[in-house]
């Protein structure tokens, strides 16, 4: 789940930005499943990155 979340992230940064959404879709997707969720974190590392990658493809 930790290398589909970076290279999504990666994606976002450098590749296909709907790929990088779509694989970051599926990692939070599963994180929902989970209650209580196992790593709130990965929700505001999400947010924080797809922010960040907007302004760097600017």
């Amino acid at each position: 789940m930790a290398q589909q979340l970076w290279i999504g992230i990666w994606e976002l940064y450098f590749g296909d930005w709907t790929l990088g959404n779509e694989l970051l879709d599926e990692v939070t997707a599963l994180e929902k499943r989970h209650k209580p969720r196992i790593d709130n974190t990965l929700f505001a590392i999400r947010k924080l990155r797809t922010q960040a990658a907007k302004t760097y493809r600017q």
